[in-house]
């Protein structure tokens, strides 16, 4: 029989690790859940957009496919979509990901990315 503490501390991990939901894919063969939160997305043109909707991801990192990721990105925009409102989303471009230095509220988001050797 579980416990109040138990069933509490499942339902907070389930929150930590929940992924977006994914759609509107451009330019996007497959997005998928990595190691520590980082949201991997595999893209063979180099160059695409896409929504999520839920707790922004705290990394993106990108791919053309599993064995060869982006070595430097040239653009990136993560921008908030609030009914006709859109707010860009501050980031920092590590190489092929970018990290999100905003907040994480749950909101729908879109997600537009050039890699810079496309």
């Amino acid at each position: 029989m579980r416990t109040v503490g138990t069933t509490i501390w499942m339902l907070l991990v389930a929150a930590c690790v929940a992924t977006p939901r994914v759609d509107g894919l451009r330019g996007v063969e497959r997005i998928g859940p990595g190691r520590g939160g980082v949201l991997q997305v595999y893209s063979l043109h180099g160059i695409g957009s896409f929504e999520i909707e839920g707790p922004s991801p705290a990394r993106i990192c990108f791919h053309y496919d599993a064995d060869r990721p982006f070595t430097k990105l040239e653009g990136f925009d993560l921008t908030r979509l609030e009914g006709s409102a859109h707010r860009g989303i501050p980031v920092a471009i590590d190489g092929g990901c970018a990290r999100i230095e905003a907040t994480r509220d749950p909101a729908r988001y879109r997600v537009t990315f050039v890699d810079y050797y496309r």
